[in-house]
């Protein structure tokens, strides 16, 4: 009897990430080695939790402290809190503008921004008053891949 085997490889993108760019037009790109960490995959691993409020409102979820006590709103996704991708998850403001928070319940990144991608090898895309930057852990504007071709805010899911 012979055995197949069939062997499925997920990966974000390529199999390593381009080279960055400046997101600056003037004078060449910068370059500098591409971070090549985590796995552009939700972490189920975090360990801040997020609660349903049931207040009514329209996010109705909030990730809170050991406590109870709430830290932040999170940003919906799928049904509920953002999901958590190399220690970090989206937060939002009243106003909508989103940040990041840190698995530790650490506001590492102010809500600010018009719209923000979840971490993916040490960057964040974000979108800024129709310009797109990218951010590293630390809240740090960081050059980006070289290709990136996601919208600066994604369709909604209302349309």
């Amino acid at each position: 009897m012979k055995h197949c085997w069939l062997v499925l490889v997920a990966a974000c993108g390529a199999s390593a990430p381009p080279p960055p760019i400046s997101g600056t037009s003037e004078g060449p790109p910068e370059t500098a080695p591409p971070a090549a960490v985590g796995n552009c995959e939700p972490d189920a691993t975090q360990r801040l939790e997020a609660i349903q409020l049931g207040d009514g409102s329209r996010n109705p979820w909030r990730f809170v402290g050991r406590d109870k006590t709430p830290l932040a709103t999170p940003y919906l996704y799928d049904n509920g809190a953002d999901y958590f991708q190399e220690g970090f998850a989206r937060i939002v403001d009243a106003s909508g503008k989103v940040g990041f928070i840190s698995a530790a319940g650490v506001i590492v990144i102010p809500p600010h921004y018009d719209f923000a991608y979840p971490f993916c090898h040490g960057l964040a895309k974000t979108a800024l008053a129709g310009t797109a930057g990218y951010l590293d852990a630390k809240g740090q504007s960081a050059p980006g891949p070289a290709s990136d071709d996601r919208p600066l805010i994604p369709p909604s899911s209302d349309d």
